[in-house]
């Protein structure tokens, strides 16, 4: 949407006396408010829980979301273009919708107040390392945010004690989402600068107890090069790093580069996850084993100097395998298309954790016959009507009453549909995971007949692989002949327009299938 464009908050309905749970207004969807507290604060901006329903298309999607609202704007511009950066890096959380409204809880304020609607990422590691449950966020189908939201904090539990099969897993998986995403900075020459436990968000994103997923937060990038010199970020970080442990060695870095910063805070928050405690907890010889590991990004040599590397594939892979994630290459076995969009989909490390799968569902799953089977009985609902239209008789009232030769011939051109929008360099994807600046509103006239002729084409081959031939004159159902079995050229053009009219439509079809034609970024 626009990012000028004006939200506005509605009176959703009453909860209660003395509260009202307000709804921000956007183009495309809703953010409700759980509450009128903020999640958190600081002194540049208030965040609110609630959820956001996507509600372009058929087919709405409620996700868990923070409205966030700066009290400048300067700190608005900055954080969007930092969210921006980081969904083409394969970092932080989902940006769902911008604008401006009303600030809360001094609704009656006139000054409008630039807000983000953004993913809900989750507790804090700090939190969670505290013992605070981690909540069950996931996308879910439209029909209830509240419902949903307190579903997910029913399912909220706290993280498993690191000596456990499953505290095992939830620390590989935590490990592999933070080395993926410094992994996707690093590789586009940045660095987080601000890399500790506050900044890190975790939830549950599948029905596992070590199905959770970690996500950078408070985005403040910078470039790996010596000479942009790293703020000290943390405190405490900086003091246990720089001063404590490099004091030990022998030497104290008062300048770090900005590698040496993010891989020594990362190498802190490593130890804080495998020990379950906060670097304040640890205890000095977890600080020590953690410096000292031969496989980390991070430590004191014993002349003194500093060793800091950049994350390699080989530490995610170390990791997905102790969290038993599936391989993308593993949809090999469903499709090479459905490798294809997961790679599309995701940037993470070449693996899929359960929030992936729930996500590549609404995009690869069409590759399944109950996907594609969504699209043919849209197809045949769309060729019914077009009957009625014409005022022609209706054969056959539902889908499932057509003869399997007819069901299949739907099905057929459902996926014909993903080669041909292919051929324009389009992909079929879920509407909701389909952003609106890539989204196709319909065909060009030249597109038309490129595909219509292609239609006609898979026709004749699919009803002469039935047995059909030609002979002049009528359709002969019974005979299983007809007059346009021939090249397309040879078609009248009221005949053509049989092909020409469906394609028109391809967008709407797909759209009321829950579906959408996007370009390829």
């Amino acid at each position: 949407m626009d990012e000028t464009a004006y939200c506005s908050i509605e009176p959703d309905f009453d909860v209660g006396r003395d509260k009202r749970a307000d709804v921000l207004s956007f183009d495309g969807g809703f953010f409700a408010f759980d509450g009128t507290e903020p999640l958190a604060s600081s002194g540049n901006k208030l965040v609110y829980p609630g959820t956001y329903t996507e509600t372009a298309g058929k087919a709405p999607c409620v996700l868990p979301a923070v409205a966030v609202y700066f009290l400048s704007a300067e700190a608005h511009a900055r954080e969007l273009s930092n969210l921006k950066v980081a969904a083409l890096l394969g970092v932080g959380p989902k940006l769902l919708a911008t604008g401006y409204a009303y600030p809360l809880p001094a609704r009656d304020t006139p000054e409008c107040r630039p807000v983000l609607v953004e993913e809900n990422a989750g507790t804090s590691l700090k939190d969670a390392l505290d013992g605070k449950p981690i909540p069950w966020l996931v996308p879910m189908a439209a029909g209830g945010a509240r419902a949903g939201n307190a579903a997910g904090a029913r399912r909220a539990v706290p993280l498993e004690p690191a000596d456990t099969e499953t505290g095992r897993k939830q620390t590989a998986k935590l490990l592999f989402d933070l080395f993926s995403q410094v992994r996707n900075l690093q590789m586009a020459g940045k660095c987080h600068r601000d890399l500790k436990a506050a900044n890190v968000c975790v939830k549950a994103c599948g029905d596992h107890p070590w199905d959770v997923r970690a996500t950078l937060v408070d985005l403040e990038f910078g470039t790996t090069a010596h000479g942009d010199g790293a703020r000290v970020a943390s405190e405490r970080y900086h003091r246990v790093l720089f001063e404590q442990a490099a004091g030990r060695a022998g030497r104290i870095i008062v300048h770090p580069t900005p590698l040496q910063q993010d891989m020594g805070y990362l190498t802190l928050v490593v130890a804080e996850i495998e020990n379950r405690a906060g670097v304040r907890d640890l205890p000095e010889e977890a600080i020590a084993a953690a410096l000292d590991k031969e496989d980390g990004f991070f430590g004191y040599e014993s002349d003194g100097s500093v060793y800091a590397r950049k994350v390699a594939a080989t530490d995610l892979e170390r990791q997905a395998r102790r969290a038993g994630l599936v391989p993308v290459d593993a949809l090999l076995a469903v499709s090479p298309r459905a490798v294809q969009i997961a790679r599309q989909a995701t940037k993470h490390g070449g693996y899929l954790d359960a929030l992936d799968m729930k996500r590549l569902e609404r995009n690869a799953d069409m590759l399944l016959e109950k996907e594609n089977d969504r699209i043919a009985r849209q197809i045949f609902a769309n060729y019914q009507a077009h009957r009625v239209r014409d005022g022609k008789p209706v054969e056959y009232r539902t889908f499932d009453e057509q003869p399997e030769d007819l069901k299949e011939s739907c099905r057929d051109q459902a996926r014909q549909m993903r080669d041909k929008l292919e051929s324009l360099d389009f992909d079929i994807v879920a509407w909701d995971e389909c952003p609106e600046e890539l989204r196709v509103k319909a065909l060009s006239a030249r597109q038309v007949e490129h595909l219509a002729e292609r239609e006609h084409e898979r026709w004749v081959e699919e009803r002469t692989r039935a047995g059909w031939t030609y002979a002049p004159g009528d359709k002969d159902v019974d005979a299983k002949t007809s007059p346009y079995l021939v090249p397309w050229d040879e078609l009248d053009e009221d005949i053509k327009e049989y092909d020409r009219d469906p394609v028109r439509e391809t967008i709407g079809v797909l759209q009321d299938a829950g579906f959408a034609a996007s370009r390829r970024a």
